[in-house]
């Protein structure tokens, strides 16, 4: 009798040793699956963020172009207003040097 309850008590040790692996392996797999889903996780929130980044990039580029498109024809208007200004005064200017050549020669 005593012989069967030491044999139980060892098979008890042994099942408890068994649990113990067992708990000790799943416990491994548990943290290299959640170590590799963090990785995965890593990963695509880089991905993510690169996406994000070159997205702000265009978006700022094409702003960028728009002011200088919008900039660029506002100074190209300024310029032919002031060559048409330009344009309007010239004959008044070719008048007002030729009377000075006259008046110039005149007085010689």
């Amino acid at each position: 009798m005593f012989s069967e309850e030491l044999e139980k008590i060892k098979q008890s040790e042994t099942y408890a040793k068994e649990l113990q692996k067992k708990a000790k392996n799943e416990a491994k797999q548990s943290l290299e699956q959640a170590k590799t889903q963090g990785e995965k996780i890593v990963e695509e929130a880089e991905k993510r963020a690169e996406e994000i980044q070159r997205s702000l990039i265009q978006e700022g580029q094409r702003e960028a172009e728009e002011q200088y498109a919008s900039f660029l024809k506002a100074k190209r208007e300024e310029c032919a207003a002031v060559m048409e200004k330009a344009r309007s005064n010239e004959n008044k200017a070719i008048k007002m040097i030729a009377e000075r050549i006259v008046k110039s020669g005149g007085n010689s």
